[in-house]
């Protein structure tokens, strides 16, 4: 929803947010929900240029990926462990908790190659008894 107007050149940003939502929950449709594992994006685009996303559009992925049982997996590789002011960039976005959290640099301070994954209480309950056979 940053740099074009879905919902026409006139359109305030809400209306922007919410036609980008509509947006993607079409392609949600077409793809068929049960085909999507998850939705990963990062909480602050960082490559493109510290892009803060418009009020209302994150946790409106978030209903978008709870009404269609889709995991919300959040990239804070670029913007986690304070860059932001808040420990995680996803934190910025009032009533946002991704399913998924992964980061790496700010871990270690870049000094040696470190990196996370967190999930939510269902998914790693799941893994009790299916252990991966790797990593602890």
């Amino acid at each position: 929803p940053l740099f074009f107007k879905p919902g026409g050149n006139n359109a305030t940003e809400e209306e922007n947010v919410q036609a980008a939502l509509n947006m993607l929950e079409e392609q949600i449709l077409n793809e068929g929900p049960d085909n999507i594992a998850s939705i990963v994006m990062e909480s602050i685009v960082g490559a493109g240029g510290c892009l803060v996303m418009p009020p209302g559009y994150m946790q409106g992925v978030r209903a978008l990926c709870d009404q269609y049982g889709i995991l919300m997996h959040v990239d804070e590789v670029m913007v986690g462990f304070g860059r932001t002011g808040k420990l995680f960039g996803f934190q910025n976005y009032e009533g946002v908790m991704p399913d998924i959290v992964s980061t790496a640099k700010g871990i270690s301070g870049a000094a040696i190659p470190l990196s996370m994954t967190a999930c939510n209480e269902k998914i790693m309950k799941f893994f009790d008894d299916k252990p991966l056979r790797w990593g602890s």
